[in-house]
């Protein structure tokens, strides 16, 4: 009937400022008191622009087209107390506090994002050893999931002119409680956990825009997030040079969001099964092939379709052990698609989406090791900004 012509362009540099410090005490013989501190200073502007070609001149959309400037300072401070109780029972105590400061605007709307608050993060984790064979574990720990960059600083893609994807600017962090309790019998694993989430971030949430009447889907906060689990681990050694290493988990959901001031609860049962194949083979050579299946999920109001994925990786041991070669090969057949569906008809929401955010990757790899091998563990450390990268990935 029509052509259109549609332009986007965005341009997002993220900046990172990380101070952090740790410090041991040896209390007894059997007790470690262990604290530390972090501040993390970050931010971005987000310039995007949507324009569209009206005779031969691109004009640019306001509605979607802004510059977007975030600041957040985030202050953190923990202690955590580790003793064994006895030769068989180890116990951690553990407290965190966090201030957040962030504030997310643009030069024509200020303060769309204002937000001042401090939390408490308790954590329990005890062990415990029955024999050689059997050990017990119960935990207990409280989370924060703080929203990705990707998410907070908005893009837009549009599928056709009345349905787009985007990001959302106001979206907040999440808290979790979770337990867990598992046992041990010599490598093979059995865990039932269960978490209640806050706020939960669900991503590619879809909803109608009355001013335009586009279908929009973007991140949303909804109300709560319930996943009771069960995971059963098995290794399995079945030669000197072939090894195998399996996963089976089944999962309960349970969503609970909001939609034009009607509260909606979905739920969904699903399982997904992992497996890694690991090869000694003689010269020094390594082949490990893994790959997963996974029954269809629940986030937030959308469903989301079965996803399978196979990867490989060879490695090459050299100069003596101290070099490796590796080539990998991750998600072979390209099969990684997100393929959402929401029906809630009663709202008005219909929709089918099928997206694809990852490629078949090849990965070439050298490494080697210098210095003293007997103090490279005594080096290595937790790197501080791991948190952070997550974040824009």
């Amino acid at each position: 009937m029509y052509d259109e012509q549609v332009r986007s362009e965005k341009i997002t540099p993220i900046t990172f400022w990380i101070a952090s410090g740790d410090y041991t005490k040896k209390m007894g013989k059997n007790t470690d008191l262990q604290g530390g501190f972090k501040f993390t200073r970050s931010g971005f502007t987000n310039d995007i622009l949507i324009a569209r070609l009206f005779q031969d001149t691109w004009v640019s959309d306001p509605s979607y087209s802004a510059n977007y400037e975030l600041k957040e300072n985030i202050s953190a401070a923990y202690i955590s107390l580790i003793t064994n109780l006895d030769a068989r029972t180890n116990i951690k105590l553990g407290l965190r506090y966090e201030y957040t400061n962030s504030n997310l605007g643009t030069a024509d709307t200020k303060n769309i994002v204002d937000r001042h608050y401090g939390k408490l993060f308790p954590s329990f984790f005890i062990s415990r050893k029955i024999n050689d064979d059997n050990i017990i574990n119960l935990s207990y720990s409280r989370r924060i999931t703080r929203p990705g960059f990707g998410d907070l600083a908005p893009f837009t893609v549009f599928f056709d002119p009345n349905s787009l994807t985007t990001g959302n600017p106001a979206l907040q962090a999440s808290t979790a409680d979770a337990v867990n309790a598992a046992y041990s019998y010599k490598n093979y694993m059995l865990s039932l956990s269960y978490s209640e989430e806050a706020d939960a971030i669900a991503k590619f949430q879809t909803s109608i825009d009355p001013a335009t009447n586009r279908q929009i889907s973007s991140p949303e906060n909804i109300r709560r997030l319930k996943i009771a689990a069960l995971t059963f681990s098995i290794p399995l050694n079945l030669t000197r040079w072939w090894s195998m290493q399996s996963n089976l988990a089944g999962r309960w959901q349970q969503a609970s969001s909001v939609y034009k001031g009607t509260d909606i609860t979905l739920e969904q049962k699903n399982f997904r099964i992992t497996c890694t194949q690991s090869f000694k083979l003689p010269k020094d050579f390594a082949i490990d092939i893994s790959g997963f299946y996974q029954s269809g999920e629940l986030r937030g109001r959308a469903f989301i379709r079965p996803l399978r994925a196979l990867d490989f990786g060879i490695q090459k041991k050299i100069d003596k052990g101290k070099g490796k070669l590796s080539f990998a090969i991750t998600d072979i057949f390209s099969s990684i698609t997100y393929r959402g569906y929401v029906d809630i008809p009663e709202q008005n929401l219909v929709a089918r989406r099928n997206m694809q955010f990852t490629q078949r990757i090849f990965k070439l790899t050298y490494s080697r090791s210098f210095g003293n091998s007997k103090l490279e563990g005594k080096r290595s450390k937790t790197d501080s900004s791991e948190e952070e990268r997550k974040r824009v990935e």
